[in-house]
C-alpha cells in the first residue's frame, strides 16, 4: 500500500507541473511583403490560440510603436495611414496567454504612392476682374492646366444654387471661354464659378465675384470715414466708422490699410444707426507707424466711393505681446497674480445673439449691454461690445472660455482674494467683504462713474483691470453700466443659484453671494495649471 501511494505521488508531480504551452500566434492579413496604397484603412488580422489555457491580449506594434492590444476575438487591428510616410513598416504581433507566455509574428509592409492620378486642375480666371461692373453680353475667360490634361471646364454662375451655363473642352492655348448675357439676371452683386475637370475625375476651380449693372446707375456712393479722426494717434482696440449714403443701397464697405501696399482689415455688411458701417481693429497686431487707412464703398451694382484718413499708432505703453494669445479674431492680454494666471480683459466669445423675444431657458445665452438686436456684427460694432465684453448666462459662460483657460471656480475665486489680502475670516462669507480692500485693488484706475462725492475707481495694484460692464437682470433690463461689474465663477449647478462676484462704484471691497442661473454677468478666464 505504501509503494502504491509513492507512485501516486510521483504521478501528481510528473503530470502536475506539466510545463505550460507556447502560444500560437500568425497574421493572416495582410500578406508578407503586401503594398498599401496611402491614404488606405489598413486591417490587420491575427489567428492566436492557446493549445493548453487561453489568450489573455494580443498586442500590435508598427516598427517598435504599439498601436492597440485588444483583449478578445477577433483579434483585428485598424491602421488610418494617411499622414504616414512613404516607405517600408514591420509589423508585429504578440499573443500572451494566461500564464504570461509570449509569441510572435511579424510581416514587412510598403505604403506608396497611388498609382492612380491625383493631382488636381489648376484653374484661373482673367477675364472679367475681381469685383467688375458688367453688363450686356459679356466673354468670361479662363486659363486651365493639368498633369495629364483637361477634359473640359464647367462656366457656372450663382443664383439660388450654382447653374452651369455653358461647358467649354476645346480650349485655344489652354484658354477656355464662355459668353453670358447677363441681361438674363437681376442688377447687383453675383458670383461666378469656373471648375476644370481631367479624365481621372479630378478638379480644380477658382471663382470672382462681379456686379452686373444693366440699369445705367453710374453714381458712386458718399463716404465720410469720421472715427478715428485724421492724424490721430491711436492704440489698443479701435473702432472705425463712417457714414455711407448712396441713391441704390449699399452692398458691403471694406476697411483697408496701407502698409506698404493697401490691405483688408474688415469688412461690414450691415448698417447700424444713420447708414453707419463700422469695424473693430486691434491695433496691437501691427507695428507702432504712421498709416493711412481708408473705407471703400460698394453699391448695388459695384459703384465705388471711399474716404481716407493718416493714423499713427502707438501701442508702446501696451503689455509684452508674450503676455497675451489671440482667441476667435481679439487680442487678450494676462496677468500672473500670486499662483494664478487671469485674463485682464472681459471675455469678448459671442457666437450669437439671443433676442429677448425669443429667450429660451436651458441654454446658453449671450448678449451685449445695451444692443436689442439679432445680429452679432452689428453688436460687435457697438462700443459696449468693444469696451466691456460680451454678458453670458452661466450655461453660456461655462463653457466660453478658449482651450487652456476656464471660467473660475469659487475656490479659486477664494485664492485670489486670499492673495490680495482679504481676512480669512472673511474668505467664506457672502455679502461684500471689505477686509483687503480687495474690490479696490481689482477695479480699474479709470471709468468707474461716481455718487459726486467718492471717486468710484480702484487703484488697479492688482492689475486685474476689472471694468464696469453692468449686468442684465432676469427681468431683462441692462442695468448699472459705469457703476457695477459681476463676474460668474463655475460653481453652482442649474437651474439653480450659481457663486458669483460682484465690484461696485462706491464699495472698496468684493461681494460673494448666489445669483440666478439666468443673469447674466461678465467672464473672466483663469488659466488652466
Amino acid at each position: 500500500m505504501k509503494k502504491f501511494m509513492s507512485i501516486l505521488v510521483l504521478l501528481t508531480i510528473i503530470f502536475g507541473c506539466e510545463k505550460n504551452q507556447t502560444p500560437v500566434c500568425e497574421i493572416i492579413s495582410p500578406e508578407n511583403g503586401s503594398e498599401i496604397i496611402i491614404g488606405d484603412l489598413v486591417t490587420f488580422s491575427v489567428d492566436a490560440h492557446d493549445p493548453d489555457g487561453a489568450i489573455q491580449k494580443v498586442r500590435l506594434y508598427i516598427d517598435g510603436i504599439l498601436l492597440e492590444s485588444v483583449f478578445e476575438l477577433p483579434y483585428n487591428f485598424s491602421w488610418e495611414t494617411d499622414e504616414v510616410e512613404l516607405g517600408s513598416y514591420v509589423i508585429r504581433a504578440v499573443a500572451v496567454d494566461d500564464e504570461n507566455d509570449e509569441s510572435e509574428a511579424s510581416i514587412e509592409i510598403k505604403i506608396i504612392e497611388s498609382p492612380f492620378d491625383k493631382e488636381e486642375p489648376v484653374v484661373e480666371i482673367i477675364f472679367p476682374p475681381k469685383d467688375s461692373i458688367v453688363d450686356g453680353t459679356i466673354n468670361i475667360v479662363a486659363k486651365a492646366m493639368d498633369n495629364v490634361g483637361v477634359e473640359y471646364v464647367d462656366f457656372m454662375i450663382k443664383e439660388e444654387d450654382w447653374i452651369v451655363f455653358e461647358k467649354d473642352s476645346t480650349p485655344a492655348f489652354l484658354e477656355y471661354s464662355a459668353s453670358l448675357n447677363t441681361n438674363n439676371y437681376p442688377d447687383g452683386l453675383t458670383h461666378l464659378l469656373l471648375a476644370a475637370y481631367d479624365a481621372a475625375g479630378n478638379y480644380g476651380m477658382d471663382s470672382v465675384n462681379i456686379y452686373i449693372n444693366n440699369s445705367g446707375d453710374m453714381v458712386a456712393p458718399v463716404v465720410e470715414l469720421f472715427e478715428p479722426l485724421n492724424n490721430d494717434t491711436i492704440s489698443d482696440y479701435v473702432v472705425f466708422r463712417t457714414k455711407v449714403t448712396d441713391n441704390i443701397g449699399i452692398e458691403r464697405v471694406d476697411f483697408n490699410i496701407l502698409d506698404g501696399v493697401w490691405r483688408l482689415l474688415g469688412t461690414d455688411y450691415y448698417a447700424i444707426r444713420d447708414n453707419e458701417y463700422a469695424i473693430l481693429w486691434d491695433t496691437r497686431n501691427t507695428p507702432d507707424g504712421k498709416y493711412g487707412i481708408e473705407a471703400v464703398a460698394y453699391d448695388d451694382v459695384g459703384n465705388r466711393g471711399y474716404d481716407r484718413i493718416g493714423i499713427t499708432i502707438d501701442n508702446s505703453g501696451s503689455r509684452p505681446d508674450e503676455d497675451s494669445f489671440i482667441y476667435e479674431g481679439r487680442k487678450y492680454y494676462f496677468k500672473t497674480i500670486g499662483t494664478q494666471t487671469w485674463m485682464v480683459e472681459n471675455l469678448a466669445y459671442l457666437p450669437s445673439i439671443t433676442y429677448s423675444g425669443t429667450d429660451l431657458a436651458n441654454a446658453p445665452r449671450y448678449k451685449v449691454y445695451g444692443y436689442h438686436g439679432t445680429s452679432t456684427e452689428s453688436a460687435k460694432h457697438t462700443d459696449n461690445y468693444y469696451k466691456y465684453g460680451v454678458l453670458y448666462n452661466w450655461l453660456a459662460a461655462s463653457t466660453a472660455c478658449p482651450e487652456g483657460w476656464h471660467l473660475p471656480s469659487d475656490e479659486e475665486w477664494k485664492t485670489l482674494e486670499k492673495y490680495l489680502w482679504m481676512d480669512q475670516s472673511d474668505v467664506d462669507r457672502n455679502g461684500w467683504r471689505d477686509s483687503g480692500w480687495v474690490g479696490y485693488k481689482l477695479k480699474s484706475s479709470t471709468g468707474w462713474n461716481n455718487d459726486g462725492n467718492n471717486d468710484g475707481n480702484g487703484d488697479n495694484s492688482s492689475e486685474f483691470n476689472a471694468l464696469p460692464g453692468g449686468y442684465r437682470d432676469t427681468d431683462g433690463l441692462h442695468k448699472n453700466l459705469g457703476f457695477r461689474a459681476e463676474f460668474w465663477s463655475s460653481s453652482g449647478s442649474h437651474p439653480g443659484n450659481c457663486i458669483g462676484r460682484s465690484l461696485q462704484y462706491d464699495k472698496l471691497g468684493i461681494n460673494r453671494g448666489a445669483v440666478n442661473s439666468e443673469f447674466f454677468a461678465s467672464v473672466r478666464c483663469v488659466k488652466d495649471d
